[in-house]
């Protein structure tokens, strides 16, 4: 018996010092941020509500740019009455509109502000295949066309700034594409488990090309482009993952989880670093330097994605 107890223990130590080594970091940067204009793009749960509690306390001024216009205000609400930070606001952003796109960085343009960051940290996994009014897939438009348009529309007011960034929230399921996409990969696939993530691959893997294509033409410039892989974080982008969604099952993951995955708090540590380090990596997890899939350094798919791209969205450019 004592010696299945101590098996036991060993068990639960190991379990505990594999979390203290994938969710303990903790940015350290000491950066000033007081003032400096930041727009979060999805704000009001996950990665994105623990990052705009964080930069709130640290004297920013906030765009909550949020799909849903209410809650964000009731959020900037609640933020600027709990910090004392009254530079907090909400604007309404569907990434699944170009058109929402279009307003929401005009409004920012035409305000003259200089934006030190543009945090495209809003997304969708495992989402039904859905037309957007666009005529693209949505997982594609959300994830990243959306995030194109929008940074490119804002470059603008983010070139106004003497040391801009523009942080992108990728993740690891980008490593698993081994070619670029087909030519017809914007529109709606036939509904199945393994299409639904391998949309969510694609859709990770061009925000990180594009990242890195636009970070390599803008390095005259002070904009800092940077891509970040968060890890496994409790965030709401799981609500339509039937493993995760149902709540007996959640529960029953639950005590594998909490030694696993990350808090909120803890998916912003690399992001962060990225906005706050000196001289970030182009890719960063759990604060390092992070794994890229080999086919972002191609110049010839990085050309390729930029003239698909700029063809989808080139009403609104």
């Amino acid at each position: 018996m004592l010696e299945k107890w101590a098996g036991l223990h060993l068990i639960v130590w190991a379990m505990i010092l594999v979390r203290k080594y994938l969710c303990s970091k903790r940015c350290k940067c000491t950066a000033n941020i007081e003032n400096k204009l930041i727009i979060i793009t999805g704000a009001t749960s996950g990665i994105g509500l623990a990052l705009a509690w964080e930069l709130a306390k640290r004297g920013a001024c906030l765009t909550l740019a949020c799909r849903d216009f209410y809650k964000a205000n009731n959020l900037a609400r609640k933020i600027r009455h709990s910090t004392g930070n009254s530079k907090i606001t909400a604007a309404s952003l569907d990434l699944s509109s170009f058109e929402c796109i279009s307003t929401f960085a005009k409004t920012v343009i035409d305000s003259k502000k200089p934006v030190f960051a543009l945090i495209n940290n809003a997304g969708i996994f495992y989402a039904k295949p859905t037309r957007t009014p666009d005529g693209i897939e949505q997982t594609l438009q959300t994830n990243y066309l959306g995030p194109f348009l929008l940074t490119s529309l804002l470059l603008p007011a983010l070139r106004k700034h003497d040391s801009s960034r523009i942080i992108n929230i990728s993740s690891e399921a980008h490593l698993a594409v081994q070619d670029f996409p087909q030519e017809e990969f914007h529109q709606v696939f036939e509904d199945s488990s393994q299409n639904r993530f391998i949309a969510y691959q694609y859709s990770k893997f061009c925000l990180t090309l594009f990242t890195y294509c636009l970070r390599e033409s803008l390095r005259s410039d002070k904009v800092k482009l940077i891509c970040v892989n968060p890890g496994n974080t409790e965030t709401n982008i799981f609500r339509t993952f039937p493993q995760l969604s149902h709540p007996v099952a959640f529960a029953i993951q639950k005590p594998i989880r909490f030694f696993l995955v990350n808090t909120p708090h803890e998916g912003i540590q690399s992001i962060l670093h990225g906005l706050l380090a000196k001289n970030p990596p182009f890719y960063i997890e759990n604060l390092s330097e992070g794994q890229v899939n080999n086919l972002i350094y191609n110049p010839e798919f990085s050309l390729k994605l930029w003239r698909m791209s700029r063809e989808m969205c080139q009403k609104y450019l």
